[in-house]
């Protein structure tokens, strides 16, 4: 099943509404959210993804150095004072010591800090603040993603603090299928069906192969090895 079959025409919604901003995020214009119509997505439509984690990979490195530690607490302190806006739902916050990576370009020494939130906002939930090689913020990437049952969830991205995506999702793959196969296999390692279609309904397939950060949606995908060992595992299961 190719994605553009997969994920169907996006719909406005209106049960779920805006998740409830950060107490000190800026205000944005309101912009449609929208729902993503029920699909058994997986996993041939998330080849994709590992492919684009494998090109950020191949653009950035994991930095430790001290401009970067210094670059991460700058990033904490300008996301923990508004001047970064984030919009954590009810129930979502960034940990007092918060998981964060910083990576470094190879080629123009660029870089991208990612705070992550835990709570009700669910892995990978977080927001990516890129800067280029001087230090100057040149774009922010948010998602975040919240369960809403077993095989639901909605996931909404927020591009330089403006809304571009808000979506439900819910992933019911057929019984004895692949797909089920494939689902079986990444929720026994914690990353529910949902959480993976998800990602796909948020990332921009047409990045792929760039090296662009923002693909998909601004920080690497932190399950891709989990994506490739479940295609095999649901391919020999055949």
């Amino acid at each position: 099943m190719r994605l553009a079959a997969l994920v169907t025409a996006l719909t406005a919604v209106t049960a779920l509404g805006p998740p409830a901003a950060h107490p000190a995020a800026a205000q944005e214009p309101r912009t449609p959210a929208h729902s993503a119509a029920r699909a058994a997505v997986l996993p041939g439509t998330v080849r994709w993804l590992p492919a684009s984690d494998g090109s950020f990979r191949e653009r950035y490195r994991e930095d430790g150095s001290p401009a970067a530690r210094r670059l991460a607490a700058r990033t904490l302190r300008a996301v923990g004072s508004g001047a970064i806006a984030t919009h954590l739902p009810q129930g979502a916050h960034i940990p007092e010591v918060p998981p964060m990576t910083v990576w470094r370009a190879r080629d123009d020494g660029s870089r991208v800090a990612r705070v992550a939130y835990t709570g009700t906002a669910v892995p990978p939930s977080g927001i990516a603040v890129h800067y280029d090689a001087a230090g100057r913020l040149t774009r922010t990437v948010e998602h975040v993603f919240e369960e809403r049952g077993e095989t639901q969830g909605r996931v909404a991205v927020w591009r330089d603090g403006r809304r571009v995506l808000d979506a439900f999702v819910e992933h019911t793959p057929e019984p004895s299928s692949r797909s089920e196969r494939f689902t079986d296999c990444t929720a026994e390692r914690d990353v529910p069906g949902w959480v993976v279609h998800a990602l796909t309904t948020s990332g921009d397939p047409e990045a792929v192969g760039t090296g662009d950060a923002g693909a998909p949606g601004g920080f690497r995908v932190p399950f891709a090895n989990t994506l490739l060992l479940c295609s095999r595992q649901a391919d020999r299961s055949r």
